[in-house]
């Protein structure tokens, strides 16, 4: 037995199953008209790889969800989800504070999970075969730095953050990977406007410019 598994983890095959992070996308926005609607699709389907997503409706509902294709097959299934709202323990980490927000209005991801943080957890009678990603991922360590300024750039601006004040903050240095940076894009579900800068290195260097999304709809 411990020879089978040996050998599957020295010559691995990615089997792909499931259905791609983009597909998934695509079907949230042409059928979930809320955040609650988009998990319950979430919850159902499978995904091929590990995704983080951060959901949020024009009412000012917000969650996020960490999708996992769970490959060992765990008994949550892969399926973590946390808001801002203090009263919900999912919400909240074993030390009472909460995963990624500020406050009760605020919610943030990066790429690496919160929830999920022993995505894999192998062991072999009783010893351990392979830790959870973030102790050999490089993407770990190179997102806490970025997640926490935001963190703090988002108390410093509590209760007073438009689009101006947006730009700004995606504009700071260390927020900016300059080793992968496609595009820049800030949201307003209340409006259905993305504001979006691209084609320059750093993406955030050039002018946000709007797209109405309600009037492509209409």
């Amino acid at each position: 037995m411990a020879g089978e598994i040996l050998t599957h983890l020295l010559n691995p095959k990615l089997l792909c199953s499931g259905i791609p992070v983009g597909i998934m996308g695509r079907e949230i926005l042409t059928k979930a008209g809320t955040v609650e609607q988009a998990l319950e699709y979430l919850e159902g389907k499978k995904s091929t790889f590990g995704w983080n997503i951060l959901l949020a409706d024009p009412r000012g509902a917000l969650a996020a969800a960490e999708l996992d294709s769970n490959i060992l097959g765990a008994k949550d299934g892969g399926f973590y989800v946390y808001a801002p709202e203090a009263d919900n323990p999912n919400n909240l980490d074993p030390w009472g504070r909460r995963w990624a927000s500020v406050g009760a209005d605020d919610l943030r991801i990066d790429s690496h999970y919160q929830r999920n943080r022993n995505d894999i957890d192998l062991k072999i009678f009783g010893f351990p075969l392979l830790k959870p990603q973030r102790y050999v991922s490089t993407f770990y360590f190179r997102s806490l730095r970025p997640f926490y300024i935001l963190g703090e750039q988002i108390d410093a601006a509590y209760g007073e953050l438009d689009v101006p004040r947006v730009i700004q903050i995606l504009r700071i240095p260390d927020l900016i990977d300059k080793r992968d940076s496609m595009n820049a894009v800030i949201y307003a579900p209340e409006k259905l406007i993305l504001y979006f800068a691209m084609g320059q290195i750093p993406a955030t260097d050039g002018p946000f410019i709007p797209f109405d999304l309600g009037a492509a709809l209409r």
